[in-house]
């Protein structure tokens, strides 16, 4: 519950520097987009890769697998690979904005993430 005060506090101290907050989230925006991740499956036979923002940026497929009849097991593989690179995604943006939630004497807000369903 203090560590709830705290944070209600440093919230408000930050509304007296909106200049401030807007700066680093802005950041935060940038380095979002630019961060990038990759998911795979099958063994790195499919991989995706995706930004911070959760944009697929990107498929590879396996030669050996771009051929195959089995598109089932295909479309399950691209399935997997981009839930892996989401998964990487969500846990690289917690990161960044824990170290700007840091730099604004916000602490630790993995509970506000967790309500954002990061």
């Amino acid at each position: 519950m203090f560590d709830q005060l705290k944070a209600m506090g440093a919230v408000a101290g930050l509304m007296k520097n909106k200049d401030k907050l807007a700066q680093v989230g802005e950041r935060v925006k940038e380095e979002l987009e630019a961060l990038r991740v990759e998911g795979s499956a099958g063994g790195g036979a499919v991989s995706v890769s995706m930004n911070g923002k959760m944009s697929v940026l990107g498929v590879r497929i396996a030669s050996a697998l771009a051929g195959s009849t089995d598109v089932g097991m295909l479309e399950q593989m691209v399935k997997d690979a981009v839930t892996d690179a989401q998964t990487n995604a969500q846990e690289a943006a917690k990161r960044v904005i824990q170290r700007a939630a840091n730099e604004l004497g916000l602490g630790d807000i993995s509970g506000i993430a967790q309500l954002a369903g990061m």
